[in-house]
């Protein structure tokens, strides 16, 4: 198979755009993180005893819930806390490098007098 002069040129312009796709990707040389929401501890869990800790009180231990969805048994307030960093050297299109991602969910499950029904704590320290 030959080229001519056109060819070669469309050749060389694929070429050229590729690479530029490649260096205009993303490629990490410093480490980078971010953080969403406020870390939960399971010692600020255990303080929570169901028919007895009201929603004024969770809401005081831990803030403002990201979601709140109202049931016809009452109310469900949920806590998010994620941390992710990246490493020194990511490339991800070549598979090169990573990071690192954790997370904490706290589900709040309130009665209709407003007291905790049940509650589940997911995550590390």
């Amino acid at each position: 198979m030959t080229f001519d002069r056109q060819g070669g040129t469309l050749v060389w312009i694929c070429c050229a755009l590729g690479l530029a796709a490649m260096a205009a990707a993303p490629v990490g040389c410093t480490r980078s993180s971010s953080v969403a929401g406020k870390s939960i501890t399971a010692e600020q869990v255990s303080r929570i005893v169901v028919g007895q800790t009201t929603e004024s009180e969770i809401r005081q231990w831990f803030g403002e819930p990201v979601d709140v969805v109202l049931t016809n048994t009452g109310k469900v307030l949920t806590y998010q806390y994620r941390s992710a960093s990246s490493a020194l050297l990511s490339v991800p299109f070549l598979g090169i490098g990573g990071g690192t991602a954790s997370g904490q969910m706290l589900i709040v499950t309130l009665d209709p007098q407003g007291r905790v029904a049940r509650h589940s704590f997911i995550g590390g320290p």
